[in-house]
């Protein structure tokens, strides 16, 4: 599925048809979940949204009365990585459009929430995309509703940035076909949106940390998919370039109509580009809203077991650390 034929690791690469990269440590040995087999059901749980508590992380009123379900529906969530409850009855409904980021210490479940909601992790509860219950949709629907950008996504030697990208057209792609005209020219588009034409031919173990984070955001986008999720996208990043990333990220979700989902840990950084933010301890929900209803010095102080100060900034709360 190559233009300039297969590159090692390539075709491991492109069974990824659900996500952008590999689990990472923390989900080490965690089984994957098939198309038709994404996580156990109790009867009734696919009705997301009914009886919820107000434990949960709700859109308001965002999309009532309209009939058009949310983008993500979550209900009940609850994951387990080898036996051990990682994440326990989580809550969330992310309307069609909106960037709700997901924090919390290390060990909250960011990651594994995140990834059992792109369906990469065998779950219970009940989970819809676009109205759609997760267990319903076909491993290539599901890759061509949602697309996961992992933290440390797994590259193949050699690998050239326009192949890269083009992975993310394989939900779209017949067995044993060739990508088409429509392929390529996604990837052309996702490549120009994203400012990397002049990097196409490059291999992507020679670009910076800032240039394969865009690579990265530029196969999630040929991918086609209306719900993006992002683990850390961040993480490896300078300053700079944590900006450049955020910016971009804000700006396809205008112009394209994008709903995201994030994890993050920078927490001034978080509050200034999400619509509600979403805090997690202990695999709980235990604060959720706008910035300034989560990031309060209360709040931090009790489940980051830090001392900060919070400031009002232009976009929102800036949370600053303070010695004791």
């Amino acid at each position: 599925m190559s233009r300039h034929g297969e590159q090692p690791g390539a075709e491991h690469a492109r069974a990824q048809q659900a996500g952008v990269g590999q689990p990472d440590a923390e989900h080490a040995g965690a089984q994957q979940p098939g198309a038709d087999q994404v996580g156990a059901r109790p009867a009734g749980a696919e009705q997301a949204g009914a009886g919820r508590s107000g434990a949960g992380c709700g859109t308001g009123d965002a999309g009532a009365g309209l009939g058009t379900p949310p983008a993500i529906a979550v209900s009940g969530l609850r994951v387990r990585l080898g036996g051990v409850l990682i994440v326990d009855g989580v809550d969330l409904d992310v309307a069609r459009g909106e960037w709700v980021t997901i924090i919390g210490p290390n060990g909250a479940g960011k990651s594994t929430a995140l990834r059992a909601i792109g369906g990469l992790l065998p779950f219970d509860g009940s989970i819809a995309l676009d109205g759609v219950p997760v267990s319903r949709l076909h491993r290539r629907e599901r890759a061509k509703t949602v697309a996961t950008v992992a933290q440390s996504p797994v590259v193949p030697p050699a690998m050239r940035v326009f192949d890269y990208v083009l992975l993310g057209r394989t939900p779209y792609v017949p067995p044993l076909g060739r990508e088409s005209a429509a392929d390529l020219f996604a990837v052309g588009e996702a490549l120009a949106a994203l400012d990397l034409v002049q990097f196409a031919e490059r291999r992507l173990d020679t670009l910076s940390g800032g240039e394969r984070q865009r690579v990265f955001l530029a196969r999630a986008l040929a991918q086609g998919a209306r719900i993006v999720l992002l683990d850390e996208p961040t993480s490896a990043l300078d300053i700079g370039h944590q900006q450049e990333v955020l910016e971009l990220v804000d700006r396809l979700r205008a112009e394209r109509g994008l709903t995201v989902v994030a994890t993050m840990h920078d927490l001034s950084t978080a509050g200034e580009y999400a619509d509600r933010m979403m805090l997690l301890a202990g695999g709980r929900v235990v604060a959720a809203g706008a910035p300034r209803e989560v990031l309060t010095e209360a709040v931090l102080a009790e489940h980051y077991r830090v001392r900060v100060r919070v400031i009002e900034g232009d976009r929102g709360p800036l949370v600053v650390p303070v010695r004791s």
